[in-house]
């Protein structure tokens, strides 16, 4: 029994292993996942319908977001924003007004008054608070097969909804100067004082939220960003804006598994699964014996006879084998015969058919660069080439004894794994 439990265990961790390296990145961290995140940094704006703002210095703000995304593949998520960001502005000595009164009154005389107001101070501070529903796309998505899935590129836009709170504040110098003049007297005073005024007034307004994000996965559960974004607000409402563009930082947490806690769950399915077959321990014994004796026999010829084709093909290309006919070269990604690929299978096909009693073994191959499954189909597709063209220079098709497709096993990065060999045997 202890036997057969480490039989099935090992048998267990060696399955959820090629499962585990089978799954893609993007199988377990952005296909129907959920995500957090926290975005910070610093907002400015332009055109705010007030003319309190106008002649105003305009300043930086912060701009705070808290949301939540849903990958529903790779290439697009959708996700609800609540963000916070502020205006402000501020002018000194910004207004100045002066107004005359000729028929002002001093004791019973009639005079003049003239009333000089200087705005000393405004202060404009508008706070608003907003929630969006978006789309994100993932740019980087239209490159298939790409190999750097930690790295994304996202364009998103969306609808939202906007309260803003506007508080003005503003300061006035105020100096009165009044005479009254006549043949026999002369009567006047002056005065001077400040009046400090508030005023809040709120909007509401919908805006239209556009942003751009390029985002790094540091784990698998953890992403870093920078986001730069821009949110349209065309409604016309008094004190907001017609834009708010921002840049900041983005922190994400992914609720997904660490690999290993995903290895560990298939391991755990694969025995639950075990545990309710209830199959008899001996005769499951016999039969994963046997199955495992018969397929590590055919994996280890398979082993063998991959490497004696290997070393065939390494000492060939290096000009040790004579029976090598011909080393037909391709382009990289292609499978099309160049045209000195062309005469080298011209002249070895005239040679085949004054012959007839000669084989043919054809390897051909790729070299590492790209994705496995599709240098397996270059690796067949230039087999296939080279075939079809010595069959159509009046080679019989039975003189073929041999064709082997490696794919990019065994092979490295250099050019010279693109190829097919050519080997004729007696």
């Amino acid at each position: 029994m202890m036997k057969l439990k480490n039989i099935l265990g090992i048998t267990v961790a060696l399955m959820a292993t090629v499962t585990l390296q089978a799954q893609t990145y993007n199988d377990s961290v952005r296909i129907r996942t959920w995500s957090v995140y926290m975005q910070g940094g610093i907002s400015s704006y332009h055109g705010v319908r007030s003319e309190l703002f106008d002649n105003s210095k305009r300043t930086m703000a912060p701009d705070l977001n808290l949301g939540v995304k849903y990958n529903i593949q790779p290439w697009v998520r959708l996700g609800v924003n609540a963000g916070y960001t502020m205006l402000k502005s501020s002018g000194n000595h910004s207004l100045s007004i002066t107004t005359t009164d000729h028929n002002f009154l001093i004791g019973d005389r009639t005079g003049t008054l003239e009333l000089k107001s200087d705005r000393l101070q405004n202060l404009n501070n508008t706070y608003l608070a907003g929630v969006d529903a978006n789309a994100d796309f993932n740019i980087l998505e239209i490159w298939p097969k790409r190999k750097s899935q930690w790295l994304n590129l996202y364009a998103g836009a969306g609808v939202g909804y906007m309260r803003g709170w506007n508080r003005n504040s503003q300061t006035w110098s105020y100096n009165e100067r009044a005479t009254a003049t006549g043949d026999a007297y002369f009567n006047g005073y002056s005065h001077s004082y400040l009046k400090s005024s508030e005023d809040k007034k709120h909007f509401n307004a919908l805006y239209i939220p556009l942003s751009l994000s390029l985002e790094f996965d540091i784990q698998r559960q953890l992403t870093l960003g920078v986001i730069g974004q821009y949110k349209c607000i065309p409604t016309k409402s008094d004190f907001s804006p017609k834009g708010i563009y921002s840049a900041g930082v983005v922190i994400r947490y992914n609720f997904v598994k660490s690999k290993s806690k995903l290895q560990r769950k298939q391991i755990a399915d694969l025995y639950s699964e075990l545990d309710a077959s209830q199959v008899d321990c001996a005769s499951a014994k016999a039969t994963l014996q046997r199955q495992s004796r018969e397929e590590m026999e055919r994996l280890k010829k398979e082993a063998d006879e991959l490497k004696r084709q290997i070393e065939s093909i390494n000492s060939t290309a290096a000009g040790k084998g004579e029976e090598t006919s011909a080393i037909i070269y391709f382009e990289n990604d292609s499978w099309e015969l160049s045209s000195k690929g062309g005469e080298q299978l011209q002249v070895l096909a005239e040679k085949l058919k004054t012959h007839p009693e000669k084989k043919i073994m054809l390897i051909s191959s790729a070299n590492t660069v790209g994705h496995e499954n599709r240098n397996k189909k270059l690796s067949s597709n230039r087999l296939n080439t080279v075939k079809q063209f010595l069959l159509s220079q009046g080679v019989s098709d039975t003189q073929f004894k041999t064709e082997v497709s490696l794919g990019d096993y065994g092979m490295t990065t250099s050019s010279d794994c693109r190829r097919v060999i050519v080997i004729t045997q007696p």
